[in-house]
């Protein structure tokens, strides 16, 4: 048995072999062993998008029309009744010019740096590749040799321009220069999550789990007790000598701009308008904002709008097992007043 490569081996009753497998030639001192098999394609998963062209909007005509709405008016409001005009007023306007749209796409593995010009000048090896397995001409295969190299080339430098602005854009801050790094070096994984018979069922397990772990800290909380060594304790005075703080400050236009300009362009899902339109149009938003912002303030008041996130759940550690005890809550907050 030694020294025997020429084999193939399957299970006797596996279908891969359509055809008895014989020998072809002897290219060194081992022959060449062909066959039909049976090789079927992956088929490739289908998915529904839901998305905006956001980049579409005609930004001058969406601010005349924020500018035309309630929201930008000299109306009176109470923060809630703002809150929800706000929201609405957004919302509607968003989906004037960039109206949601659905569709069900092929999910296809590609890179992410993949563009039109490399799909250009793929298309035009290939065609010169079949010219040339056609022809057999020595041309022909200097035609496509020199295609090839120029494909290989454009691939390889697409691939360094993304690698390079995906790092710039994350460079600002240190642990998302981080995990751009690791997902640049395929350390991102697929989401694990424990045995379920449906995602509803799964949603709900982590609901009331994450319910009831808030409810035990808090009632742990509440049942200590502060340990007061009553010997070493000073004794303290009941009359207060410091300033009394009795209400804030109003909240200027501009400080409001700078918080919202240099904020990071993250949304959620539940954020009428995405962030990137907040402050392409903040001139227009500003004086609401403030107002939102001034009248939670004074009033001592935070709309329940503003207290809904997003929950998920990820794994706290790689390689932990898979139960509900090893995972965290992660909220995904809208952009404001977050």
């Amino acid at each position: 048995m030694g020294h025997t490569l020429d084999l193939i081996i399957t299970r006797e009753e596996s279908s891969l072999i359509q055809t008895t497998p014989i020998s072809h030639c002897f290219l060194t001192d081992h022959s060449t062993v062909l066959c039909n098999m049976t090789l079927r394609k992956p088929a490739f998963s289908v998915k529904k998008l839901s998305y905006r062209k956001i980049k579409a909007i005609d930004t001058a005509v969406f601010k005349e029309d924020l500018l035309r709405s309630d929201l930008c008016g000299d109306a009176l409001w109470e923060l809630d009744e703002l809150v929800i005009c706000y929201n609405d007023s957004c919302s509607t306007i968003l989906d004037r010019h960039a109206p949601l749209i659905k569709k069900t796409v092929t999910v296809r593995p590609r890179v992410p740096w993949f563009n039109d010009n490399i799909k250009a000048v793929k298309r035009e090896r290939l065609k010169y590749e079949r010219i040339w397995r056609a022809s057999g001409l020595g041309f022909d295969r200097l035609t496509f040799t020199r295609a090839r190299n120029h494909a290989n080339h454009v691939i390889e430098q697409a691939r360094r321009d993304y690698c390079k602005d995906f790092i710039d854009e994350n460079s600002s801050d240190q642990r998302r220069l981080f995990n751009a790094v690791n997902q640049l070096l395929g350390g991102t994984r697929e989401e694990l999550y424990p045995p379920h018979l449906s995602p509803k069922c799964l949603v709900n397990d982590f609901c009331q789990f994450f319910v009831q772990k808030i409810a035990n800290i808090r009632a742990e909380l509440d049942a200590t007790e502060p340990v007061v060594d009553i010997h070493n304790e000073p004794a303290r005075s009941n009359t207060f000598t410091g300033v009394p703080f009795t209400e804030f400050e109003a909240v200027p236009q501009e400080a409001v701009r700078k918080l919202v300009s240099i904020s990071p362009a993250k949304s959620c899902e539940t954020d009428p308008i995405p962030t990137s339109v907040v402050k392409e149009c903040l001139d227009e938003l500003l004086p609401a904002l403030s107002t939102m912002v001034n009248l939670s303030l004074e009033t001592g008041h935070f709309p329940d709008t503003w207290k809904g996130a997003l929950v998920k759940r990820k794994l706290k550690k790689p390689g932990l097992k898979l139960v509900k005890e090893n995972y965290r809550p992660v909220s995904n907050l809208p952009f404001f007043p977050s």
